[in-house]
């Protein structure tokens, strides 16, 4: 086999490896996210939230 097959090759499973690495981690800090995505407050902020109350009543 020759110099470049093996350069080639070895490109080739470089490209596929970083590929690999960038969808694994794109998933999972998509799940960290996720995670910490969570509506502590309805979505509204403190704000928003006294503004409503004072409209209210």
């Amino acid at each position: 086999m020759g110099k470049d097959f093996k350069k080639t090759l070895i490109t080739i499973l470089l490209l596929i490896g970083l590929g690999a690495a960038l969808w694994y981690g794109l998933k999972w800090f998509g799940g960290i996210a996720d995670d910490n995505a969570g509506d502590f407050d309805g979505g509204k902020s403190q704000y928003e939230q006294q503004v409503n109350d004072d409209a209210e009543g």
